[in-house]
């Protein structure tokens, strides 16, 4: 006999929603449905022309860049990364 877990009904309730993750149209033919997410698909993490990265950085400068970052718009960290590297690689390719 299968022992129960206080966890049973979250995982029958999480089975059930992707079970309705598909809608039957006619036909028998399936059409996902939208979930929500990120407007465009898939994120960074996902997508095979990403690779994560880990680096070291004094706290206060993170900090600080992340203030400024809000202070300018919510702008991605990663993406002034990106945007720091590609310049000096840039830079490295002129001189």
């Amino acid at each position: 006999m299968k022992k129960s877990s206080k966890f049973d009904a979250i995982f029958d309730r999480k089975r059930s929603d992707s079970d309705e993750a598909t809608a039957t149209v006619a036909a028998g033919e399936q059409t996902p449905i939208k979930r929500p997410g990120r407007p465009g698909g898939r994120g960074k993490s996902s997508n095979p022309n990403y690779t994560p990265v880990t680096v070291y950085i004094p706290k206060s400068i993170h900090d600080e860049a992340r203030i400024a970052l809000i202070r300018e718009g919510k702008r991605d960290f990663s993406a002034l990364v990106e945007e720091l590297l590609t310049y000096w690689i840039q830079q490295k390719q002129v001189s």
